[in-house]
Formats: C-alpha cells, structure tokens, sequence
C-alpha cells in the first residue's frame, strides 16, 4: 500500500487547447535533482499536444489548478523541455509556487534497472478522468498492482504485469524490495519502496494457438527505467537549464 505521500509524487497531465478547457493525456512523476523538482513524463504524451499548452494538474492551498508548463517556459529564457527520444521520456522544471502540495522523488529513491527482478512486486499510478468509479470532475489516483515480467537491460525498458490504462502512460512504475539482505536477515530501516520506471506502452501479447482460441491475449505494461531517467536529468541539456534557472534566480527581486 502506499503512502499519502507518494500519492502525491504524480498527478495527471494533459494540454490546455484554448482557455478553461483542459484534455488530459497522461500522467506524470515529480523528481526532485539539483535543488530543482522536474516534472517527467512520456515524451510521446508532449507531442500528441502538438503546439498547445500542456501542464499538470496538483493541488495548490487545496484547489485543483492547472499548471500551464508551457506558458511559465516561454516566460524564462533557457528552459524548457529535455526529451529523449529513444527512451520516450521527457523532463521540465516544475514551479514550485506558495501552498502546492506535491512531493518529488529522489535519486536515492529509485532502483537501478539491475536491481529490477522478476517476479518482484509492483504498482503503476496515473489519474485519468472519466473511467467508472473514479471522480469525473477531477483526476483520483488510480493504483492498479502486479509483478515485474522482464527488463531489457540493453534498451532500459522494464516490462509489468499490471495493465495500463488511459491515463498512466508518463505515470510512475513503483517496485516493494523486501528489506533482507543475500544471507536472509532483515536491514531494519531499510526502504522498501522505490520509482522503477516510467510508464511509455502497453504490448499485446496475442494467443497463437488456434487450438485454444478462447485464450485472451496477455496485455503488458512497459516503461522506461529510471535508468534513463537518471541519464536525461544529467545530460549536458539539463546542465545548460539549470545554469538558466539559477540565473533566472539570480536576477529576481
């Protein structure tokens, strides 16, 4: 089970078409590196936006409030988007205003992809709008458990047995590693629970065998490691950002 406090390490996000109108697309993670929180989500979620505005919504003194990312970006020179193609994960700084309640991840909080073991139990988060039994008038986290199925150390991807959903693709993939060490005995105030990845795809695993066409396809989720997203947030692009942001700093009153 989760804390309220990783509860509130995600939140939905989507683009803003025109003014009071909000269409959400995924989710995203908030990750705290450099003194900086960075709001990571899929990169293909930024770009079904095309060149609308997209933001997050959180909770701000206790209101839902859309976070316009992409008008606050185009207000500060030098930041912006940090995209990966390859892996599809995508990093922006994330204000940080009076009275918002988000909580962000830490590097020391995410398990390196080696450590990832199938078999091992996980969740996935997002917070879609308008499925049954959730809150249509606004995002409800939605926390859907299973197991790690494999990872692709060559290409950083980790695969899940939970199901995705409209709505977790950027979301977050949380592991449980049981705190016992190789000889079996307990490391009292260890952590059990850690970011393993970020939401990108689901697969379809179709059924191949005629004889037994009642068999359902098995439906995968996949994510990029935090591997990958170690790699994006210290690239040399989000080294230049944060030079932007500390200037930016600097500069006010």
């Amino acid at each position: 089970m989760l804390d309220r406090d990783w509860l509130k390490t995600f939140a939905a996000f989507g683009f803003i078409p025109e003014a009071n109108r909000w269409l959400p697309t995924g989710a995203c993670v908030f990750v705290g590196h450099e003194d900086v929180v960075w709001c990571v989500t899929a990169a293909h979620v930024l770009t079904q936006a095309a060149e609308k505005s997209v933001g997050a919504i959180v909770s701000i003194n206790g209101q839902q409030t859309i976070v316009d990312l992409t008008a606050i970006y185009k207000a500060t020179p030098g930041v912006g988007w940090i995209i990966d193609t390859n892996s599809d994960v995508a990093a922006g700084p994330m204000p940080m205003p009076p009275g918002i309640d988000i909580r962000s991840i830490g590097f020391d909080r995410m398990l390196e992809q080696d450590d990832l073991l199938p078999s091992m139990s996980c969740l996935t988060g997002g917070q879609p709008y308008g499925l049954p039994g959730v809150d249509p008038d606004k995002p409800t986290p939605l926390i859907l458990d299973g197991v790690i199925a494999g990872v692709d150390l060559a290409r950083s991807r980790v695969f899940v047995s939970v199901p995705t959903f409209p709505g977790s693709s950027g979301g977050p993939i949380i592991a449980y590693r049981t705190p016992w060490d190789p000889l079996g005995s307990m490391v009292v105030g260890s952590p059990t629970v850690f970011l393993a990845g970020i939401v990108t795809e689901t697969i379809v695993v179709p059924n191949n065998q005629p004889d037994q066409p009642h068999v359902p396809p098995l439906h995968l989720g996949c994510g990029a490691t935090t591997n990958s997203v170690k790699k994006l947030l210290t690239s040399e692009a989000t080294m230049q950002m944060l030079g932007a942001i500390r200037s930016q700093e600097q500069r006010a009153p």
